[in-house]
């Protein structure tokens, strides 16, 4: 069972169907002109909507837990970075690599490779080594995807023993993965 939290604070499951952007504009917030100059922004969750105004925008990381396998607790974290701008993903995947393997303490960069996600959106996939605090050999895969200017990290770690297993589940449901909408940037 893989259970869905916000780290944001939430831990309610994803609504059954997208709402339309269309529909939810203009709530009844109160507009103070030096927060929101925009009251018809609206920021779109899992579970809720706001609105929020031009002069804020989502910074929100999501992690789905799934199963502990190898005594290591399975999960894939997605972080969201509003302000890419126009840039393929090739370029957004070395920026990401370079901050990643410069983290890494020790850590390797093993493989890097173009691939696509199921909806044909084109993604980066890279794959790294890294020692865990316990000294336990980690795997560590990242896919990043960049649609309407924001760019996006999906990750997943594995230890050597649980990556046959878990691997092939976390890749098909990073391969599901489809942005719908563009966020408002800054």
């Amino acid at each position: 069972m893989l259970n869905v939290t916000v780290i944001a604070g939430t831990d309610m499951p994803p609504p059954q169907t997208e709402p339309d952007p269309a529909s939810i504009r203009g709530s009844q917030l109160p507009v103070h002109e030096n927060l929101i100059s925009d009251p018809s922004t609206t920021y779109i969750a899992d579970g809720f909507t706001m609105s929020v105004g031009d002069l804020w925008c989502n910074d929100t990381a999501y992690r789905l837990e799934g199963p502990v396998q190898d005594n290591f607790q399975h999960v894939i974290r997605i972080s969201v970075n509003p302000e890419v701008g126009e840039i393929s993903v090739v370029d957004y995947a070395e920026r990401r690599v370079a901050q990643q393997t410069a983290s890494l303490d020790p850590g390797d960069l093993l493989a890097r490779s173009r691939t696509k996600l199921d909806n044909d959106r084109p993604a980066s996939r890279c794959i790294f080594s890294l020692m865990s605090g316990d000294d336990r050999l980690l795997y560590q895969e990242d896919w990043y995807v960049v649609h309407h200017g924001v760019g996006y990290r999906l990750s997943a770690q594995f230890t050597e023993h649980s990556l046959p297993i878990v691997g092939p589940t976390v890749e098909h449901i990073i391969r599901s993965f489809d942005p719908h909408f563009p966020l408002r940037r800054r």
